[in-house]
């Protein structure tokens, strides 16, 4: 699925502390583009959608990319430097 997997790639940076309400609202679009491209009804749900197509829910990738960011060699290393004036390498 080409379509989801470039759309997943969009927080792949992404560190930004969204409000809970911004992220439901993601959440809301990202089930959106399955129930568009699959032909579903707003009342029905996407979750095995989600899970056959091998896509998270969107506030578990939300939270993913964000882990993957915060805990990367470059940010660690970038808060060492902020907090002890010297690299953790």
């Amino acid at each position: 699925m080409a379509i989801f997997q470039q759309g997943s790639h969009i927080l792949h940076w992404c560190a930004i502390d969204l409000p809970a309400s911004s992220v439901k609202d993601l959440a809301v679009r990202w089930n959106d583009c399955f129930r568009n491209f699959f032909g579903y009804k707003r009342y029905e749900s996407v979750k095995e959608l989600q899970y056959f197509c091998r896509e998270l829910p969107f506030d578990l990738i939300y939270n993913l990319q964000r882990w993957k960011f915060l805990s990367s060699d470059c940010v660690i290393c970038d808060i060492s430097v902020q907090i002890t004036g010297s690299c953790c390498r």
